[in-house]
Order: C-alpha cells, then sequence, then structure tokens
C-alpha cells in the first residue's frame, strides 16, 4: 500500500463546504429565504474559487491533471464493470469528468437563483435585462432544473465514491478529509 498526500486543503474545504452549501440551500429553500440565499452565494464563490484552483492550484486540483480523453473514461467503466478497477492518484477518469460536471451544474444553478432573485428587484442583477429575459417564473423554472439535475449529479458522485472504495480498496471520503490518499497495489499473478 502507498500513501501519498493528494487533496490540498483549498479542495478539501472547498469539496465539504460546497456539500454544505448545497444543502442547505436546498433544504431551505422554501422556507427560510434568507438563509437560502446566503447558502446559494456560498455555493457560487466557491465554485468561482474551485475553478480557479482548477487553472493555477497545486497539480492535483489542476483540471489538466485529472480531466482524460473520454476512451479512458470509456475503459475505466469497463474495468469497473468486471469488478476490476485501477486505483488512481487522484481522480479517477470518471471522476474527473464528475468534478467538471458539478461545478459548471452548481455555477448555473447559482447564476439562476442570482437572476431569479434579480427578477425580485434583489442582489446584483436587479433591473437587469438579463433578470428580465425570463422572468421571475422562467428563471424559477430554470433554478429548479437544474437544482435536480445536480441532485442527480450528487447521487451518482456519492454511489461512485462508495462503488470506487469498495472496488479499490481506498476509503475515498476519509481522503478527502485528510488530503491522504492509501493506495492498494494488486500483486500481479
Amino acid at each position: 500500500m502507498n500513501t501519498i498526500k493528494v487533496w490540498d486543503p483549498f479542495v478539501r474545504i472547498g469539496h465539504w463546504l460546497l456539500a454544505g452549501g448545497f444543502l442547505v440551500a436546498y433544504l431551505s429553500g422554501d422556507e427560510w429565504m434568507d438563509i437560502h440565499i446566503w447558502a446559494g452565494y456560498l455555493v457560487f464563490g466557491v465554485v468561482v474559487f474551485r475553478i480557479m484552483w482548477g487553472a493555477v492550484g497545486t497539480p492535483p486540483a489542476r483540471f489538466r491533471s485529472f480531466l482524460r480523453p473520454i476512451s479512458a473514461v470509456k475503459r475505466h467503466m469497463l474495468q469497473l464493470l468486471r469488478l476490476n478497477p485501477p486505483a488512481y492518484a487522484g481522480h479517477n477518469p470518471a471522476g474527473g469528468w464528475m468534478v467538471v460536471a458539478l461545478l459548471l451544474t452548481l455555477l448555473l444553478v447559482t447564476l439562476s437563483g442570482i437572476a431569479t432573485l434579480g427578477t425580485e428587484g434583489a442582489g446584483p442583477l436587479a433591473g437587469t435585462a438579463i433578470a428580465a429575459f425570463l422572468g421571475e417564473e422562467g428563471w424559477e423554472e430554470v433554478h429548479e432544473v437544474l437544482t435536480n439535475l445536480a441532485l442527480v449529479l450528487v447521487a451518482v458522485h456519492i454511489a461512485g465514491v462508495a462503488v470506487e472504495s469498495f472496488f479499490t480498496g481506498e476509503n475515498l471520503p476519509k481522503s478527502m478529509v485528510t488530503g491522504i490518499k492509501e493506495i492498494h497495489t494488486r500483486e500481479k499473478s
């Protein structure tokens, strides 16, 4: 077994802030609008920071270090179906693309929320053509559809982490807390 330092504090803290912020925003949406809005701004800020960190951050945090061709994703998924996925120092090929899908979806969720707020005369888009473009009902519908897409992606992400952890013997949630990943090497027969 090899132990490596992989996730820097910005990645780890950002990951858990996103998870917590999205959960709070989702649970507070209809009842506690002030909390919902602030949680949404938190998610927006973390997503923007993570996108920037993906360009200039530590090597494992950079998008170019974990975005692999779709052929690598297909190969990884076939290995997973054969119950023999290899371990990766950082994200596996499917996980790398899931990071991008989640970040882009959460960015769109928060922007549609800000646009919805703008239709009500509040927030940075109040009184702008962007807010007026779809109107309150239109932006609310976009926001809801994107939120549901984010929920599906989160569920797939959690399932993927559980499956990868089981078949590789790695404790991926623990590595997102500690920043240290234990990679189990397989003996060749």
